[in-house]
């Protein structure tokens, strides 16, 4: 038997079956090894399921490439940039991770009408955490403008607070020029 009519046959059945039967469309995903179609279509109400056979079926490079597209698709399809960032975490693209927190962050701001300093410490122990983890992977990254200003924000209010060694170690790989009195 000819190996290209039993794929043709298959996927045939599969392509004719999958509405009424959804979990042929992810074990010909598996079989495939090719996952990048199932993200493309995958229902994002199930998400997490998705991720899920991601970490189980995929590995390295395609399951960082895939992980960030099941973000994306996260982000503009459904506006749910939350569940968008777990998967950018996942993909290592804490760049997009640290933008939506920045931006809750800002919001926090607003609803005060100054710093919210709890929000603010949660926010640095975040992109630490994130930091340190893509440091161990060989990914050594600088803060963006925008966290860098805000890693000086925290320093500053740990210096007033005394603790002037913390408040040393969030801006003592910070360039900026606005640092120095912070950094003496």
């Amino acid at each position: 038997a000819d190996p290209g009519v039993w794929a043709r046959t298959k996927d045939a059945y599969v392509s004719r079956q999958a509405g009424q039967r959804p979990l042929l469309r992810i074990i010909d995903a598996v079989l495939k090894s090719d996952m990048s179609e199932l993200v493309g279509s995958s229902d994002l109400i199930q998400w997490q399921e998705t991720l899920a056979l991601l970490n189980t079926y995929t590995t390295g490079g395609a399951f960082a490439g895939l992980t960030e597209l099941l973000g994306t698709r996260l982000e503009t399809e459904r506006g749910d940039r939350a569940s968008a960032t777990l998967c950018y975490l996942c993909s290592l693209n804490i760049g997009k991770a640290v933008r939506y927190w920045v931006d809750t962050l800002q919001e926090a701001k607003q609803r005060l009408g100054r710093t919210d300093t709890l929000a603010l410490h949660h926010f640095v122990e975040k992109v630490t955490i994130c930091l340190s983890a893509t440091e161990q992977q060989g990914q050594a990254s600088a803060l963006p403008e925008d966290v860098a200003f805000l890693f000086t924000e925290y320093a500053e209010i740990l210096a007033a607070q005394g603790e002037l060694d913390m408040a040393y170690t969030f801006v003592k790989n910070i360039p900026d020029p606005s640092t120095a009195l912070l950094k003496d």
